[in-house]
Formats: structure tokens, C-alpha cells, sequence
């Protein structure tokens, strides 16, 4: 099973298990983000937030953030809001 990095606001990180089949996938993606993904590249692989996570009441996700910023994946006035999903870049088609 494909493996990935959760990254949840106030819980320990942690890796987890996604579904086989892509499409399973995506959409376990979406249930961990809590709404529509939205990719962040992070180098060789993805980062998967929630596409609205900064648009309503929200929690900064330190430590995606921190990740982000050391290697210079977003601005350094930016942050990653809510959970975050880190994965190899050939699990999303």
C-alpha cells in the first residue's frame, strides 16, 4: 500500500496508508484535508491541503509550514492552514 506523511495542526505527525487505485485515493486525500485538495509542490513530492483551509476559521499547520519555508516550497509570508497530506509525486496522476 502507498504510503504518505500526515500532518495535522495540535496531533503528532504521522504516516499513514492510502488506497491502491488512484481514484480511492483522491478521494481519501480529500476526507484527510477535510475538502477540495489542492497540490503545493514540494519538490519530488506533493503537498495536499485544503484548497478553502485558509478561507474560514483555521489552524496553521506548523509544522507543513515550517517544512515549506526551509525549503523555500512557498513565500515566506505564506502558510500551510490545516492538515496536510506529503506524498511521492507519481501517487497523483
Amino acid at each position: 500500500m502507498p504510503r504518505a506523511l500526515l500532518l495535522t495542526p495540535g496531533e503528532p505527525d504521522r504516516e499513514i496508508e492510502l488506497p491502491e487505485h488512484g481514484t480511492e485515493r483522491f478521494a481519501r486525500l480529500q476526507v484527510l484535508v477535510g475538502g477540495l485538495v489542492q497540490l503545493v509542490d514540494f519538490g519530488d513530492k506533493w503537498a495536499c491541503v485544503n484548497e478553502e483551509g485558509k478561507l474560514g476559521p483555521h489552524l496553521v499547520n506548523v509544522n507543513a509550514t515550517e517544512i515549506a519555508l526551509t525549503h523555500q516550497y512557498i513565500h515566506d509570508s505564506d502558510y500551510i492552514a490545516g492538515a496536510c497530506v506529503i506524498l511521492d509525486k507519481h501517487l497523483i496522476t
